[in-house]
């Protein structure tokens, strides 16, 4: 295991969500979600334990993802009062932008979420400003306004201090309110998997993680941004799929020494409950039987029973209306028809009732005609037979003596 990345008294927690109804709509801006064919990556997959290297990966499915933002609100709701500056990380499997994300978060009132390249650089609205600074295409040194910005930025994370809005803004308004129930305002930083690597911000105590690294070393590299030397060690929260439980619970013996991930309590409010409760599944081919009974079942419109036959040696009776009086509510007992006709209606294809009744006729004349299997002689070697006759040979000279 790979001890010196996190330390020992960081705590791993997940929350696991399932996808449901819900008002949150992620678009497919991301370069991730593209067609194949015009530009975007194949099928991504999560990486195992023992999984090669040159997996292509696909983001995951939009309603899971909208589940996943989903319980990244519940949880950011669910914080105590006091407790320090959060750092979200977007992994590739959500197929989701920082920009959309942050503009999700601030729609819910978190006005102190803020974007880690917006902090760190200005973000020009045209992407040719936007690439000159930040891939140096004005053939400019920007490194000493970057490092000016992020000594800010770390300045307000260690005091846990948001963004300032004016006094009287909507929302000023709104974290002045939320204040006052009791819930956390300190900043929450979003940003991608590439700055989850080797970026150090103080006062930082919980990372959240939204979907799953593609391998435990990323998952070791994004725990690393809290519990850093000399600060007091925080929390790991994965928010994942559900079953995306197995796989972080095989990344254990990977990540370090006693590590053990534990379900996070938060108070459901936007993502749905999910049950632990786990049924007992039939197997496939018991489903699939019962499946084709079903479906015979509710095209049957009427059982297929025979009436009972009319007694030949029947008497008159002395006074018929009598009779009939007395067998008024009397119904014949009917009689079922052998398990041949439910085969032969298994087996009808598009014919109707009378070609049915007629194929279980011929099906049970057929069978009681049948003498059975030929039973087929046992294979005798060379050796057993020149044995047995040497026991023959034996056995008659034997008798000869005699």
């Amino acid at each position: 295991p790979l001890m010196p990345t996190v330390p020992l008294d960081l705590k791993h927690r997940y929350v696991p969500v399932i996808p449901g109804r819900s008002d949150t709509r992620i678009s497919k801006k991301h370069w991730m979600r593209k067609p194949y064919g015009k530009g975007g990556l194949p099928r991504l997959k999560v990486r195992g334990i023992n999984q090669r290297r040159g997996m292509g990966q696909r983001p995951m499915s939009l309603p899971k993802a909208n589940a996943i933002l989903d319980g990244l609100h519940d949880t950011l709701k669910s914080r105590q009062q006091g407790s320090g500056s959060s750092l979200v990380i977007i992994c590739r499997s959500m197929g989701l932008t920082v920009r959309e994300a942050l503009q999700n978060l601030r729609a819910w009132g978190f006005h102190e979420a803020e974007a880690i390249h917006e902090a760190l650089w200005t973000d020009p609205e045209d992407w040719p400003s936007r690439w000159a600074m930040k891939y140096s295409y004005d053939q400019q040194d920007h490194a000493s306004e970057i490092a000016e910005k992020h000594e800010q930025l770390n300045q307000r994370t260690r005091n846990g201090r948001p963004l300032e809005y004016p006094v009287g803004s909507n929302e000023w308004r709104e974290l002045e309110a939320r204040k006052e129930q009791g819930e956390s305002v300190a900043p929450v930083l979003i940003g991608f998997e590439g700055l989850g690597r080797g970026i150090h911000f103080d006062g930082v105590d919980t990372v959240y993680i939204l979907g799953l690294p593609q391998k435990p070393k990323a998952y070791l590299h994004y725990a690393g941004r809290v519990g850093r030397l000399g600060q007091k060690a925080g929390k790991v929260v994965s928010i994942i799929p559900a079953a995306g439980e197995n796989v972080l619970n095989g990344w254990s013996s990977k990540i370090g020494p006693g590590v053990q991930f534990v379900e996070e309590e938060i108070q459901r409010i936007r993502s749905s409950r999910v049950s632990r409760e786990k049924s007992y599944r039939l197997p496939l081919e018991t489903r699939r039987s019962l499946q084709k009974d079903e479906e015979i079942e509710a095209e049957e419109k009427e059982p297929l029973l025979l009436p009972e036959p009319e007694d030949p040696f029947r008497l008159p009776s002395l006074d018929d209306e009598d009779e009939e009086d007395v067998f008024e509510d009397f119904e014949p007992e009917p009689v079922q028809i052998p398990e041949k006709v439910r085969e032969a209606m298994r087996n009808r294809g598009t014919s109707g009732e009378v070609a049915v009744k007629k194929m279980a006729q011929e099906m049970q004349r057929a069978t009681s005609r049948w003498p059975g299997p030929q039973a087929v002689p046992r294979y005798v070697s060379r050796k057993e037979i020149v044995k047995q006759e040497k026991a023959e040979k034996a056995k008659a000279k034997s008798k000869g003596k005699a």
